[in-house]
């Protein structure tokens, strides 16, 4: 998440959050953790607006938005522990939190909860977006210098359609200022030297004015290629990682801030909002409660339980709970969807899960939120010491 805070936030005003820590290993999320001090009982209602608006001749496509959802959880009190695996006897998750309210991930302009009523006490907001962007803007390559070119093409061509207004293939003079305005930054917006550098170096010619797509893009694939360095590849590299790019190990750009938008915390009567932190225990609370809040079927003859929450018509998560004695291999099939990507970047995924333990296997939503799309999982379960189950 992307923007600033407001400390002593008060009834409709909107506080937006900082960028936060992801969770390692079973949820790709990226997340930030908000503490909100209610006085007294309040109503309150949140939203999370999607900021990055794409346009493709001329109009806002709602497919490229990422998916995101936001949860209300009540911070747990002292003594006051979570379900082992799950969602346990307290009504509480893993980490101790009640889940409270909130709306699944979804991929719309704007997730927003129904209005929920709170009673004094701290709270944790927890907005989050199950995929770093789409797939495939940061790709290419069979690994080594090819798929360090490949992204960035991939990079440098979602960077320009950003600011390319008119969708014309070329940026004009205002266009490629508003690039270096989010390059230099608010405190340096006047500094002309510093912007000149970063425009030499991105390869603009002030007597022709345009800065064409393709010509661009060739021209830094052909400066990584090369590996030159000098104000070329500082300017490259500062270009991308003001538009929330980051280099991984291997020298490939990968987008993993999706400038995700504002949070909007809106109750009736004055409370304080803060700062959270990292919290990757909220953060798992926040994402499996409303998994196992949806519906839930019992396969008793193979020793699982899936769990099915449907958030509207553009997201579904679905999570499976081992009743087994002892530990198994999960595995679930969504490759019989149409027209839908998971949070897990591919459609099949396989988790050994703990008796009783319970796991989210996949959310999916569709590629593009104004196409049909289908989704459907199959689930095969086998013993960690033999024997196997199935069902879908």
């Amino acid at each position: 998440m992307v923007g600033k805070k407001t400390v002593g936030w008060t009834a409709g005003e909107e506080a937006k959050g900082g960028r936060g820590e992801g969770l390692d290993g079973q949820y790709p999320l990226r997340s930030c953790v908000w503490k909100l001090h209610v006085p007294e009982r309040t109503e309150c209602v949140v939203a999370v607006h999607n900021k990055d608006v794409r346009l493709q001749r001329g109009r806002v496509v709602e497919g490229d938005y990422p998916p995101v959802g936001v949860s209300i959880l009540k911070a747990p009190e002292k003594g006051m522990g979570g379900g082992v695996g799950g969602l346990g006897m307290t009504g509480r998750g893993r980490g101790g939190y009640q889940y409270v309210g909130g709306q699944g991930v979804r991929k719309e302009r704007q997730v927003m909860t129904e209005r929920i009523e709170l009673e004094e006490g701290v709270y944790l907001i927890v907005p989050y977006t199950t995929m770093e962007y789409e797939d495939g803007l940061a790709g290419g390559g069979d690994g080594g210098m090819e798929e360090v070119a490949g992204s960035v093409r991939a990079a440098c061509g979602e960077v320009f359609d950003r600011f390319d207004e008119k969708n014309l293939g070329v940026l004009g003079g205002g266009e490629f200022g508003k690039l270096i305005d989010t390059i230099v930054g608010l405190e340096r917006l006047n500094d002309t030297v510093k912007r000149g550098k970063i425009s030499d170096g991105l390869g603009w010619i002030d007597g022709i004015g345009l800065l064409e797509k393709d010509r661009w893009i060739k021209k830094m694939e052909s400066m990584v290629r090369r590996a030159k360095e000098g104000g070329g590849m500082r300017a490259l590299s500062e270009c991308l990682m003001a538009c929330g790019y980051e280099m991984d190990r291997g020298g490939c750009w990968r987008l993993v801030n999706a400038s995700v938008g504002a949070l909007s915390v809106h109750t009736s009567v004055e409370c304080k909002l803060t700062e959270a932190g990292k919290n990757s225990m909220a953060l798992r609370d926040a994402v499996e409660l409303v998994v196992m809040g949806g519906e839930e079927e019992f396969a008793i003859e193979h020793g699982f339980k899936t769990f099915v929450a449907v958030h509207g018509s553009n997201g579904v998560s679905l999570g499976v709970q081992n009743m087994r004695r002892g530990d198994a291999y999960v595995m679930m099939d969504c490759g019989g969807s149409e027209g839908a990507e998971s949070h897990r970047g591919g459609m099949k995924c396989e988790e050994r899960l703990k008796a009783g333990e319970f796991k989210v296997m996949h959310t999916l939503v569709p590629e593009r939120s104004d196409e049909e799309w289908t989704w459907k999982f199959d689930v095969a379960i086998t013993d960690a010491r033999g024997g196997e189950g199935g069902g879908s």
